[in-house]
């Protein structure tokens, strides 16, 4: 009998069949010989994580477990393998329904007589699947609607314990139960349930809610209520306002920032689920007021709200002329109250705040800050770039971002820092060739 997943009984056979795998060539170059001998035999996956805790912008602390880096490597190349499995599953017409159309768990689009499957990657109104990111889907079911209602579930992948993982494993891809064993621990973490760090955790949380988002998708359609969910943002839109006073969907009629209260049908899905509504999250959004779905403006089409534009706009301005008066020879008070200022009032968040206090020099600290923050712009523009790519203000403060990166990088006084703490900020040095040759100056000392 030929082996696979199904069939395998044996860490011996688990490893040789890996080998038959196109990702197995990745691991080789990521991964140290013994790694995988390590997760078979470890009794606690939670020395394969670092815990970090981050501020909430609501407020409090959020606790997150972070893979090592071998660990993630070897989630990604698991993630390329499951999906090849699923691909399989689906072409036996397995699981598989109208709603997979729009389901997280998997996007399809119809191509003349053939079913053709993409996951998390669908552009449904002009057909096509080339890059479109998931959240710009999610966002997209919702535009020119005149009622969107928005909220959020409350810790959802702690809430998704590593038995339902297994679950998955075992019960939709066949799994042998050594299998299922090994990959649960590879996936998941005994104290956060689905670790937010790792790369498979997106993919497995849809499949593991996917009967729960089929169960309140058809609910929603019989009203007319369109549903979809990315992640724990869901959003809920419809033309037809009487739906707010609908008993058959609502037990109290949605307000801005209470927890929404729906019908006992509703409710039992998401207690069956170990879902709990956010209800500081909830909006209420009418047509004729801004409505907002994962940061996207979807009132008539998708686009970025000028006031975001205007703001990495102003940071970036602030920077660069942060940048101007920075002098590695001389006095950096001033430069660092203007730091300081500028990540109060756009509310950028300093993720490494812990590791900045460790650098004793003051310049160099408030120069890791300025490249902090200006690699938290840099994301912001590239996910505004997902929305709206041709928009040209946003190019403009692209062409404004590359000029301030380019005289960070060849100030000769800031290479070295920049190449000695990018560990915080990890600027992809391989485009300047001016760090080629400072880069092993700088290893040579």
């Amino acid at each position: 009998m030929k082996k696979d997943f199904t069939n395998i009984s044996t860490y011996q056979e688990f490893i040789e069949y890996i080998k038959s795998f196109s990702e197995y060539q990745y691991l080789t170059r990521t991964l140290s010989k013994d790694f995988l001998q390590r997760i078979n035999e470890t009794q606690n996956m939670g020395d394969f994580y670092t815990t970090k805790m981050i501020s909430k912008k609501a407020g409090g602390n959020r606790e997150l477990a972070i893979p090592i880096e071998e660990l993630k490597h070897l989630q990604k190349a698991l993630l390329g393998v499951l999906k090849k499995y699923q691909r399989l599953s689906i072409r036996k017409s397995k699981w598989s329904s109208n709603y997979d159309y729009i389901s997280p768990a998997f996007k399809s689009i119809k191509i003349g007589s053939h079913n053709k499957f993409y996951v998390n990657k669908l552009d449904l109104k002009n057909r096509h699947t080339k890059g479109i990111p998931s959240h710009v889907v999610h966002a997209s079911h919702h535009t020119n609607k005149k009622l969107v209602i928005t909220f959020d579930f409350e810790n959802f992948f702690t809430t998704i314990r590593p038995n339902r993982i297994r679950g998955i494993f075992k019960g939709y891809f066949k799994f042998s139960d050594f299998v299922c064993t090994l990959l649960t621990s590879i996936t998941t973490h005994f104290k956060v349930g689905l670790p937010q760090g790792a790369p498979t955790s997106p993919y497995l949380s849809n499949l593991a809610t996917y009967e729960f988002d089929k169960a309140f998708h058809k609910e929603c359609k019989k009203l007319g209520i369109y549903y979809s969910r990315y992640a724990d943002d869901v959003a809920l839109s419809t033309n037809n306002y009487s739906v707010l006073y609908n008993n058959s969907i609502f037990s109290e009629k949605p307000k801005n920032g209470k927890r929404l209260q729906f019908c006992d049908y509703l409710n039992n899905l998401l207690e069956q689920n170990h879902l709990t509504i956010k209800g500081s999250k909830t909006r209420v959004m009418s047509y004729w007021n801004r409505q907002v779905v994962t940061g996207i403006v979807v009132n008539k089409k998708i686009s970025i709200g000028k006031d975001e534009l205007v703001r990495a706009r102003s940071v970036l301005i602030n920077i660069g002329k942060t940048l101007t008066i920075l002098d590695y020879r001389m006095g950096i008070i001033a430069v660092d109250k203007q730091i300081k200022k500028f990540y109060d009032e756009y509310q950028l968040r300093n993720s490494h705040e812990e590791e900045l206090q460790t650098i004793r020099d003051d310049n160099e600290r408030s120069l890791c800050m300025l490249c902090i923050a200006l690699l938290t712009i840099h994301s912001l523009i590239e996910y505004y770039s997902q929305v709206m790519p041709t928009n040209s203000k946003l190019i403009k403060i692209k062409e404004l971002y590359n000029s301030i990166q380019y005289n960070l990088f060849y100030n000769k006084n800031y290479r070295h820092i920049i190449i000695k703490n990018n560990h915080l900020f990890k600027f992809n040095l391989h485009s300047f060739p001016i760090f080629l040759i400072e880069k092993l100056n700088f290893q040579s000392h």
